[in-house]
């Protein structure tokens, strides 16, 4: 082997500018919540502080999941990106999103409204209500959040990054002075969750304009049809199912395992019957069967 130094000043301007965008992403991500940290502990005290901290260590585990399932897609959308083959993108990007929406729906569906116990048997006695709705609240904060990553995966292999980052990370980034605001006026500690999801949702549709200007074959009508209208016809069922249990079984152990079983199940049913097409289904078995969970399986 030989080292040769090669001198591309275009080739480096565009990998730093790809690469300072992106680490201006993740920057923004964490300013944001150890902005809210500070806003917290400034106007409430160490007590609203260590609620949030604890909904942090909910909000790690279901980024993690949301990093593993995206992982085996990653790869796949980025070669028919840089191959041009657009349909199939498309229907990786459909996978890709109802795949992270329903497994994350299962999970979060029986833990909001199983939360209280759930923390009981995580903390012990030392549960307030407070940490209760943090934690209830962080989950929606963090499924809206998560619905990001197919966007952001299609974007970074347009190479957009500028034009992508810069308005949506400022926009979340306005969660902090919106939260001041709120908690100016005298409004709860609750209210940082309310500015993290109302400024996420903005994020999100900033995110959809950005993919339907710098990547031309994105269909807004098809995600609002073939993913938004199913998933909230899911969600209304398996948050009616969730609830009539939790508000029929009186014995707080025998309503935690009947819903943190039955209502992924149910979800789980209702999202590969009515929530995605069989070309989906065809494609999601392919996919996990040359992931890790796949290999494994095998072995």
């Amino acid at each position: 082997c030989q080292f040769k130094n090669i001198k591309n000043k275009l080739l480096a301007r565009s990998l730093l500018s790809f690469s300072g965008w992106t680490l201006f992403g993740s920057i923004s991500k964490v300013g944001m919540i150890q902005g809210s940290t500070i806003l917290l502990n400034i106007f409430f005290g160490p007590i609203a502080n260590v609620a949030f901290a604890i909904c942090l260590q909910i909000n790690v585990a279901f980024n993690a999941l949301c990093n593993s399932m995206v992982l085996a897609l990653r790869p796949a959308m980025i070669k028919a990106y840089a191959e041009k083959e657009f349909e199939y993108l498309n229907q990786l990007f459909s996978v890709s999103n109802k795949f992270i929406l329903y497994i994350l729906l299962a999970l979060a569906l029986p833990m909001i409204f199983e939360m209280k116990d759930i923390l009981l048997i995580w903390l012990g006695d030392k549960v307030t209500e407070q940490i209760v709705l943090f934690a209830q609240l962080i989950i929606i904060y963090v499924i809206c959040l998560a619905m990001s990553n197919p966007i952001t995966i299609i974007m970074q292999a347009t190479g957009h990054i500028k034009e992508y980052f810069l308005p949506v990370e400022s926009v979340s980034l306005m969660c902090l002075p919106i939260s001041w605001l709120l908690f100016h006026i005298g409004l709860p500690s609750y209210s940082i969750f309310i500015s993290m999801i109302g400024v996420c949702v903005i994020s999100h549709i900033i995110r959809i304009y950005c993919l339907r200007k710098f990547y031309s074959p994105f269909s807004t009508r098809d995600y609002l049809v073939q993913l938004c209208l199913p998933a909230t016809f899911i969600f209304i069922i398996g948050a009616t199912v969730t609830f009539v249990i939790h508000t029929d079984i009186s014995n707080n152990i025998l309503r935690l395992l009947i819903n943190v079983t039955f209502t992924p199940l149910s979800v789980a049913l209702m999202a590969y019957y009515m929530g995605i097409t069989r070309k989906e289904k065809t494609l999601l078995k392919k996919l996990l069967r040359s992931s890790v969970i796949g290999r494994l399986w095998k072995r």
